[in-house]
């Protein structure tokens, strides 16, 4: 034991039970695991290691079960090894983006369905709150879209209106 209260306070805070540094290991693995669910785009938006990334591939590249454990171990240990902190907030950055990217697309659907109701207090609304869109444009895809789904055509009118509205709202966001 020593004199110093400060170096025992300091044991305690650096002691990790056998448990929660096995949890710490497990929550690592789990993380490579949907690191080895990403494609080569967004592996690229995330601060991975030469080594990681080359373990990574060697993952997707296997077929029988024990080696692709095997290999998870191995991702887990270079993640341990390595700045895991960059890649938790690396992987929540792709996810929040992802997460935008569902929404933005969930406020142009509800957008185009109350547009193709053919309410005009809906278009005004529309154009109110998204004051750079092209009214004329907008209006055209609108009545061919209508014409469309009267005649039981296929939505072709309906997919460009979509288009146009997601253009929309990126360019307000922007």
């Amino acid at each position: 034991m020593t004199d110093n209260p400060h170096d025992d306070a300091h044991d305690e805070e650096s002691y990790k039970s056998k448990s929660q540094v096995k949890r710490e290991m497990l929550a690592l693995q789990d993380l490579g695991k949907e690191l080895t669910e990403m494609n080569d785009g967004q592996l690229g938006e995330i601060p991975v290691t030469g080594e990681l990334l080359d373990a990574i591939h060697e993952f997707q590249r296997l077929r029988h079960n024990e080696a692709r454990r095997r290999q998870m171990q191995y991702i887990g240990r270079l993640m341990r090894e390595g700045d895991h902190q960059s890649i938790i907030d690396g992987v929540a950055r792709l996810k929040d983006k992802h997460n935008q990217h569902i929404h933005r697309q969930h406020l142009v659907e509800r957008w185009r369905e109350q547009l193709m109701t053919g309410d005009k207090a809906q278009l005004e609304a529309f154009i109110a709150q998204y004051p750079n869109t092209d009214i004329q444009h907008l209006r055209s895809l609108l009545r061919q879209a209508l014409k469309e789904k009267s005649g039981q055509k296929p939505p072709a009118h309906a997919r460009k209106l979509f288009r146009y509205l997601l253009e929309v709202l990126a360019q307000d966001q922007s």
